[in-house]
């Protein structure tokens, strides 16, 4: 088995003993603020909006490994970063225990030259 396959694998285990067993009474809101507790590289900030909507942000230097590769500056579309934003809403959906769909990429770094940091906006599904 590879390195990276065992991290996964144990990001998946902390996602669920986080979600399954320490705080499967807790709410949403409970479960954000109790985030911090859970050592793992993808957990980036978010603050659960008062319409109920989720925000997600990423600091920083674009996270994308393609667009890593390509010769810089480089201007995409903000489209293109809903593929980060799948990314962002699977690791939620197993951690916070909810369904989630991507509403809007409110900003991202690449689009905006650097001068924006991106920011995910997703909703709950029933």
């Amino acid at each position: 088995m590879r390195i990276r396959e065992i991290h996964n694998i144990a990001v998946g285990i902390k996602h669920f003993v986080f979600r399954e067993c320490l705080y499967a009474d807790k709410t949403v809101a409970e479960k954000i603020s109790l985030m911090d507790e859970i050592e793992s590289v993808h957990k980036p900030p978010c603050h659960l909006n008062s319409d109920g909507t989720l925000s997600v942000y990423l600091d920083g230097q674009c996270p994308c490994g393609a667009i890593k590769k390509l010769p810089q500056p480089v201007n995409v579309s903000i489209t293109y970063c809903g593929c980060c934003g799948g990314h962002i809403r699977n690791t939620f959906q197993h951690t916070l225990g909810v369904k989630l769909r991507l509403r809007e990429i409110v900003s991202s770094v690449i689009s905006s030259g650097g001068k924006a940091r991106c920011e995910f906006l997703f909703e709950m599904v029933k």
